[in-house]
């Protein structure tokens, strides 16, 4: 069977803008896709983020099998954070078990790829993620050839120029340099489609990502900050991007053959999001989480409690401006600068921070990442001090009981997030390693902030961000052997994985969590092709970049700052 399979990866996309758009008339091929194939939302796992996302999808599993939670690790021992990459997780990845099986694959950025490392065809690592230790492409002079020929690889980890105010200049820099990227990616694909031939390939996009989380209030009327002069003049910049990457489709569709079977996935959707809540600040505040008693740590706490933050300066004009000359500053620059990430460094070390927490006599706290929190176990941490089982438990319940009743103080609402423990959400062998509890924005008003007390007050300003991530991503998917015209219910993120085996006649791994959604396959493609089983998915062998410096891995922890993963 000759059924080729081409995803397309759009970061974060929601049906919420998508659908609007495509009845508009903005994105006609987007809905030649969804008129001549399925669709449906995607759910995405929790917590709802790119490395663990994009993680469950091309593995086929949840985190609790496949071990990668947010974007960093924290070690145990030293309590210091370090980034996740294509070493840090468990389970073959999909283009690793359709390679195995004798078909070849490309693969274009996808997230935690980097350090690439051999498949059967070709693979660029992805660049948020990267340090400058590992290989790049696989083979490693991949992409020198590809440079070559298509001039310099685009990183697509644009910073958001506008962060010192929405200039129009900076706003429209933004979305040409995520456009160009996008259309970069999509050239490179099709040279690959036509010359190499792989019978898979799969481009990531990460643009959609960030212009949700920085302009959605331009995009929603709904939204606190939305301005209705500012939407009519930025609007038909922002739809520029739409329309490009619609027409990509448009080509993409055009220049498949009846043999290939096109998806557009996301990992997660969006939505707005109004106001912060800093878990830390509120673990402090509950007698959860302890400070040290140094000269240094009380400085920060009398500057603290006086309102000496970072989300107290963001709100300052002087600031503003300040950040406005560093943002002129860095669009001269290629990409971030060691000396300039040591200035943010010694600057930041003003504020409270996960170092000036009192370790021994802390039982919760809240680690870098979206609404989790942690209990303090002894005998898992350096410095543990809750005893497991009976105080474990009453520790974690009072907890979770507390965010359950969390209200605003500015409104006197309740919260209404979505409060679960590990074991409600996983299973699998790294159950263990993940946080005790996650707390999920059910209405998409607020933004869980992990920081270390970036807020004297626990409920503050979202910031410049104003767009966040929801549970429920995107799936449209055409091709000769998928039915016609269907919305498809249910679908999980970790369920593409066994269908795009499925539709390309492999064997699925016997461990994988996902499954063949119903009413994706037409019955006469089933009759024709019964789905066939195999072996487990055995972890692959990818070896994390050797030697990667505390230099190196601080410049990407703020680059994950600058774009919003990390506080």
């Amino acid at each position: 069977m000759g059924n080729r399979v081409v995803i397309v990866g759009l970061d974060g996309a929601t049906f919420d803008l998508l659908t609007p758009w495509v009845e508009a008339g903005v994105m006609p091929h987007l809905k030649r896709m969804i008129d001549e194939g399925v669709s449906g939302d995607l759910a995405s796992c929790i917590p709802p983020v790119t490395a663990p996302a994009w993680t469950s999808f091309f593995t086929g599993k949840n985190p609790g099998k496949h071990g990668v939670f947010d974007f960093v690790r924290q070690d145990r021992r030293s309590y210091a954070f370090h980034p996740v990459d294509s070493g840090s997780y468990h389970g073959k990845t999909l283009w690793e078990v359709i390679g195995e099986q004798g078909k070849k694959v490309a693969v274009l950025n996808v997230p935690m790829t980097h350090p690439a490392y051999p498949v059967n065809g070709v693979l660029v690592s992805d660049f948020l993620l990267a340090t400058k230790k590992g290989a790049k492409s696989h083979p490693p002079e991949w992409l020198r050839q590809i440079e070559s020929e298509f001039g310099p690889y685009p990183t697509e980890t644009v910073p958001p120029y506008f962060a010192g105010g929405y200039a129009d200049e900076d706003i429209a820099r933004f979305l040409q340099e995520y456009r160009q990227a996008m259309q970069y990616k999509f050239a490179l694909a099709h040279r690959l489609l036509e010359r190499e031939k792989p019978d898979f390939l799969m481009l990531h996009l990460f643009g959609n990502d960030q212009i949700c989380h920085w302009l959605w209030h331009f995009l929603d009327p709904g939204h606190p900050k939305h301005s209705a002069e500012e939407a009519k003049r930025h609007l038909g910049r922002i739809q520029e991007y739409y329309r490009a990457f619609d027409d990509e489709i448009g080509t993409l569709l055009d220049r498949a053959g009846e043999d290939t079977s096109v998806f557009i996935v996301s990992d997660h959707g969006f939505g707005p999001v109004f106001r912060s809540i800093d878990f830390n600040t509120w673990l402090y505040e509950e007698g959860y989480l302890a400070l040290k008693e140094r000269p240094s740590t009380r400085m920060r706490r009398v500057l603290w409690n006086l309102g000496l933050t970072p989300q107290a300066l963001v709100e300052r004009d002087w600031f503003l401006r300040l950040a406005k000359e560093a943002f002129v500053r860095l669009k001269k620059k290629s990409s971030g600068n060691v000396d300039d990430l040591k200035q943010v460094h010694s600057f930041l070390r003003l504020f409270l921070s996960f170092h000036d927490i009192d370790w021994s006599r802390t039982r919760a706290f809240s680690p870098f990442g979206f609404g989790q929190i942690r209990i303090h176990l002894r005998g898992q941490w350096a410095q543990g001090c809750v005893s497991e089982g009976t105080e474990y438990e009453n520790v974690r319940d009072e907890i979770v009981g507390k965010l359950r009743a969390l209200k605003d103080p500015g409104t006197g609402e309740p919260v209404d997030g979505l409060v679960l423990t590990k074991e409600q959400i996983y299973r699998g062998p790294f159950v263990n390693e993940a946080p005790d509890i996650f707390f999920l924005p059910a209405n998409g008003k607020y933004r869980p902030k992990s920081t270390g007390f970036s807020s004297r007050q626990v409920f503050s300003s979202s910031g410049w961000m104003t767009g966040i991530h929801r549970l429920c991503g995107v799936l449209i998917a055409r091709g000769d052997p998928l039915n016609q015209g269907r919305r498809l219910e249910g679908v999980r993120i970790t369920d593409v994985f066994p269908s795009v085996l499925a539709l390309m006649g492999l064997e699925i791994p016997e461990d994988v969590d996902g499954s063949i959604p119903d009413g994706l396959f037409r019955q006469a493609f089933l009759r024709a092709h019964p789905v066939r089983q195999g072996a487990p998915a055995a972890s692959g062998e990818r070896p994390g970049p050797k030697g990667a410096g505390e230099g190196e891995e601080r410049e990407v922890l703020q680059r994950l700052k600058s774009l919003g993963y990390l506080e």
